[in-house]
């Protein structure tokens, strides 16, 4: 029996996915849930407690994946109330848990990485790129103003010798009609 395969979602959309989950786990909330030496992409979540006065959570989640392994761990509590609910965030709590997860099941795995960069690492590319034309184009303006301010420079010196020369030349035709 074979199984058909349907595509849910195009492959710029799943690097688009990719591209954000990774910084989720390399600068994110998912952070303590990444192994050295493996390209991981994650998403963390939890529900809050609907306690006034408690700052804590229901429950905490990490899903993560590789190039080659998925994995998800959840923790809290079925039933929450005053006395049962977690006090960490799911970053202290849930990734920590996470990582150990994935690091299991990792060891037997060759590290891969994914066909595309983060989020962040893309965005400071785009920047230094923009950063990079801008100062072309500055430059390129400026070079035309230091030409302009040349060729400006060329022109007084030469309105100046054809005043200079006007003027030798009336005294000349002064002088001619002066003697007459």
């Amino acid at each position: 029996m074979s199984r058909k395969r349907k595509k849910i979602i195009s492959e710029s959309v799943s690097d688009d996915m990719t591209s954000m989950l990774l910084d989720v786990v390399n600068t994110g909330t998912g952070q303590n849930a990444a192994v050295a030496g493996y390209e991981m992409a994650g998403k963390t979540g939890s529900t809050q407690v609907p306690f006034d006065d408690k700052n804590g959570t229901k429950d905490q989640w990490f899903i993560g994946y590789t190039p080659n392994l998925v994995g998800a761990v959840w923790i809290g509590y079925d039933k929450t109330d005053e006395s049962h609910y977690l006090t960490t965030t799911s970053s202290e709590g849930v990734a920590n848990l996470a990582h150990y997860v994935m690091k299991s099941g990792l060891r037997y795995l060759q590290p891969e990485d994914f066909d595309t960069q983060s989020a962040a690492q893309e965005t400071a590319a785009k920047k230094a790129e923009e950063k990079k034309q801008q100062e072309e184009q500055e430059g390129f303006w400026n070079s035309v103003k230091e030409k302009a301010d040349e060729a400006g420079d060329t022109i007084k010196k030469g309105a100046d010798k054809v005043v200079e020369f006007g003027g030798k030349v009336k005294d000349g035709v002064s002088g001619w009609f002066g003697s007459f």
